[in-house]
This record gives C-alpha cells, structure tokens and sequence, in this order.
C-alpha cells in the first residue's frame, strides 16, 4: 500500500507524507544533535569542516539535513529528467532518503555526506554522454567532481574507474576523452599539491596517500539485531531489483540500457571500494546507496506484485526505528 502510493503522480498527499517520514527518520537527532564524524583516511577537504563544526551540534545536524535533503532532490531530477522512471514521482527520493537515514551514525555531517554530492553531479554528467558528440568540457568537469568527491572522501577516487567505463559503455572513447579525464581529475590535487609544498608539508601529505592506498582494511560490521535486519532486506532488495532491471533491460530503448549499465556498474566499482571501508563500514555504505536508490525504484516502480515487496520494505522501515530508539 506504501509503495503503491508513491508510484502515483506527485501530489500534496506524497509531499506532505515525505515531510512527515523524513521528519521521524530525523527525530532523534533533533532532539540529541551528535557530534560530527571524522574518518582515518586522508581528506584535505573535510578535515578543514571538522575544525569549523566540531562543537557546533545543532548546526552539524541542520546541515547534515538540508545537505541530504538537496541530493535527494537532485538525485530524483536526475532519474526523471532521463526517463529513467517514466512517471513523474518522488520515490527514487523516497527510498534514498530512508537508506541515507537508516542508521544514527549518519545523521550528523559525514565526509561521504558531502563525497556523494560530488558523485551525484559526476553521475548527472556521464548520462549526458549519450547526448553528445564531443563532449570535452563535461568530461573534464566530471573528472573534476570525482576528485572534490575524493578530497571529501578519498575512497571515493576510485570512481574515476567508473567514469573510463562510461566512455566503453556510450562510445565515447577517443584519446581525447581519457586525456581531458585524467586533466579534470588531477586538477584539484594539484592546488592541493601546491598548498602543502608551500607551507613544507608535501612528504606528510605523500606519506598519507600512499599508505591509504596500500593498507585494504577489512569492513569491520559490529552492530545491533536490528541494524543486520535492516542490511539483509536492504540486500534482498537490492537483489530482487537487480535481477528484474537485467530481466527487462532488452526491453528498453538504448538510452536507458546504457544508464541502467552506468548504475550497475556503480554497484560493482562501491563493492570493490569496500576494502578501503575499515571501521568505516556504515558511512562508506552510503555510496552504495546512490544507484541502489535508483535501482530499487524502478523495480518499486514497475513490479506487480506487491505484496512481498511491501513486507520486505515494511520490515526495513521497522528495523530502522527501532535500531534508532533502541526499542527490543
């Protein structure tokens, strides 16, 4: 009944319900902000936030909310303006803001929070390949979002990956392209570079970046019944939609064959990422949680029988509350 709902036409019934849910998945944090989260890799950009709002809780969690707010409207702009969905609706935002809230943990100003939002404007950029001929400034700029996603978030370079799959998938691999990529890419790191030579900090920085990348930590998941609930029906999801998005790709036309490729590709480059996760493990998630948004919508979206689809969603829903308020 849920999901039925949302796979109508946007309405105020939809708008005000979406306000309501996100409101609850946030309640916690409202009442008790937390504090802001710091991980171990190296991440010019984002240590540079955590000395602004380190102790400023109310203004990391307001943050943290309109942030994630503003992907998931982007994110479903994206879907619906490629006709990825075919009916205008708010559920590819829906279903990213619950994954994006699913845990206490991220309720709060991440790295990957503000990595993702480069990532989105990445992914904006490489669907628009398919429509264009010569496209040299969107590939660097695209190249040049991976690498903020990556200064946010250094796991999240690995991406660039992604992006060279891009040009296979869409036929967009000259010379060119590959060299414009890797120019967009090492654009930022360069004045990075240039920053720690000029105040002799250059060797910590190469130090750090090499001993990131070679040093694979394994995910560490140590967490409550309910939080285990939470990721096996996520992953059954996932899967359920997986399978049915590569039954019914022959029967789309091409444009949507080659973005649904992208999106299961982003799956592949986020599982591989995971051994960079360490301790990590939930907030290095929240990648993950961009395609499958999307993936998982589509199948939402398109399936017909409901009825377990309901009961899988329903019990994720419930393992995320009451992971939240420590309800047993």
């Amino acid at each position: 009944m849920f999901i039925k709902f949302f796979r109508t036409r946007i309405s105020f019934q939809q708008i005000s319900l979406l306000i309501i849910i996100s409101l609850l998945l946030w309640l916690d944090v409202f009442i008790n902000p937390g504090q802001i989260v710091k991980t171990e890799n190296p991440s010019p950009l984002f240590g540079q936030i955590y000395k602004l709002l380190e102790n400023h809780y109310w203004i990391n969690t307001i943050l943290a909310f309109l942030i994630l707010l503003s992907e998931g409207i982007f994110l479903n702009f994206i879907i619906r303006n490629e006709n990825f969905i075919s009916r205008n609706s708010y559920l590819p935002m829906l279903i990213f803001f619950i994954l994006m809230s699913s845990s206490t943990n991220l309720l709060t100003i991440t790295p990957v929070l503000f990595s993702n939002l480069f990532l989105i404007l990445s992914l904006r950029i490489i669907f628009h390949f398919y429509d264009e001929e010569e496209p040299f400034l969107q590939v660097f700029n695209a190249g040049f979002f991976i690498a903020i996603a990556s200064l946010f978030y250094l796991p999240s370079a690995i991406f660039l990956l992604l992006f060279w799959i891009s040009f296979f998938v869409f036929s967009q691999y000259t010379w060119r392209n590959w060299l414009i990529s890797i120019i967009g890419f090492i654009t930022p790191y360069l004045f990075l570079i240039v920053y720690y030579f000029w105040f002799d900090k250059l060797e910590i920085f190469v130090d750090d970046y090499l001993m990131f990348f070679m040093n694979f930590n394994s995910p560490i998941a140590d967490y409550s019944v309910f939080a285990y609930v939470f990721l096996i029906s996520f992953v059954i999801l996932l899967l359920l939609s997986l399978n049915y998005l590569l039954l019914k790709l022959n029967e789309k036309v091409i444009k949507i064959r080659k973005l649904s490729l992208i999106l299961i590709w982003f799956i592949v480059f986020t599982i591989f990422s995971f051994v960079y996760a360490g301790s990590n493990f939930i907030i290095h998630s929240t990648i993950l949680f961009i395609p499958a948004s999307v993936i998982i919508a589509n199948y939402f979206f398109y399936v017909k029988k409901l009825f377990w689809v309901n009961v899988l969603f329903t019990i994720m829903l419930l393992a995320i509350f009451l992971d939240k308020f420590n309800i047993v």
